[in-house]
């Protein structure tokens, strides 16, 4: 029989390679705890967190090789129980922590390389941070603070305040009864109702926002924004998209440098800038500020009730030839002009109301567009 000279040297690379290749183990721990308690994980590897009704919060580790489970330390402290694995010679990967723990806890998870999902009902507050992974949170009856370096973070429906950080992911949040705080370098932030103040900020992605239970911040450098009602100031802003509001009371600042600005239903004053596109505003004056409408290249329209005060200063710069487009572009208002002229020297077409006997200011300019006044 023929012998394969190759057998022999492929033998060796097999024994060695079996020799030194790490044995995973996997370990387990349950601790018995009341309601209330907390839980704090630093670790690194994928954490897996799920919620029920008992007394136990039970640790099952996997993947960690044998030489590294000294590293491993789960302990109980009174009510609180820690979970470290830190490997001080690298360490293995496709390790995971599933951890059952009860609905009422807090908990405090860090992570150096991996995601963080919880599922179930908790009712504590909630810190999850991690250095390269998706985070997904369930319901949460408390305060929840969550950031990651390289992921998404997906939240359900939020009980106390929020804070959520990405540099590089999607952010969604179903709802909050507090106060939020998003912020992602690099994704799209969708968050459902809030009951406090919101601030929202992305460089790369749209923000849509249902209603706001209070002030709201919202700003993007590459998207739109659009938000519901909100119940107090609204500060929004885009460097290359539309922005649109249901409803503000207050003061509202609306401002991009490439698209349409669409605000309805406004008590209060609006100051609304865009480079590029159209503005159409629904405004009742509350008579404590001036408003402003100003865009250098499209349409301006904006309705007040037929009860409102206000004066309106309505202009439109012409550019270009001005015996020609002086016939093309106009200020038509369902309002009666005080005033209104065809400036030949300036090359402006400009209109003054006074309604209801004049009140807070309302200006308006355009350049090369037309402007318009209605009454609802």
């Amino acid at each position: 029989m023929k012998k394969n000279p190759w057998l022999f040297l492929a033998l060796p690379a097999v024994l060695i390679a079996l020799f030194f290749s790490p044995v995973y183990a996997q370990t387990s721990k349950t601790f018995e705890v009341g309601a209330g308690g907390s839980l704090v994980v630093v670790v690194v590897g994928d954490v897996a967190l799920r919620t029920s009704s008992g007394g136990q919060v039970t640790v099952e580790a996997l993947g960690i090789s044998q030489q590294d489970l000294a590293d491993l330390s789960m302990t109980q402290t009174g009510n609180t129980v820690r979970v470290e694995f830190r490997p001080n010679n690298g360490h293995s990967r496709n390790i995971r922590f599933n951890i059952g723990l009860p609905d009422h806890f807090d908990v405090d998870v860090k992570t150096a390389g991996g995601d963080i999902t919880v599922t179930g009902n908790l009712t504590g507050k909630i810190v999850g941070k991690t250095a390269g992974g998706d985070i997904k949170v369930a319901n949460v009856d408390g305060s929840t603070n969550l950031a990651t370096a390289g992921g998404d973070i997906i939240a359900g429906k939020v009980g106390g305040d929020v804070v959520l950080k990405t540099a590089g992911g999607d952010i969604r949040l179903d709802s909050s009864e507090g106060r939020v705080e998003v912020g992602t370098s690099g994704g799209d932030i969708v968050v459902g109702d809030v009951g406090n103040s919101l601030n929202a900020s992305t460089s790369g992605g749209d923000i849509r926002i249902n209603n706001i239970n209070g002030d709201a911040t919202a700003s993007t450098s590459g998207g739109d924004v659009r938000v519901g009602k909100v119940s107090g100031t609204a500060k929004l802003s885009t460097a290359g998209g539309d922005i649109e509001c249901l409803g503000a009371t207050g003061e509202v600042r609306a401002s991009t440098a490439g698209g349409d600005i669409q605000l309805a239903g406004i008590s209060g004053s609006i100051e609304a800038s865009t480079a590029g596109g159209d503005i159409r505003a629904e405004l009742n004056p509350d008579g404590k500020a001036n408003s402003s409408l100003t865009t250098a290249g499209g349409e301006l329209q904006i309705s007040l009730p037929a009860s409102a005060r206000a004066r309106i200063e309505a202009v439109i710069e012409i550019e270009g030839r001005w015996s020609t487009n002086r016939e093309e572009y106009q200020i038509v208002s369902d309002f009666k002009a005080v005033d209104q002229v065809m400036d030949d020297q300036a090359k402006e077409i400009r209109a003054i109301y006074e309604i209801n006997g004049g009140g807070p200011l309302i200006r308006m300019k355009t350049t090369n567009g037309n402007i318009f006044i209605r009454k609802k």
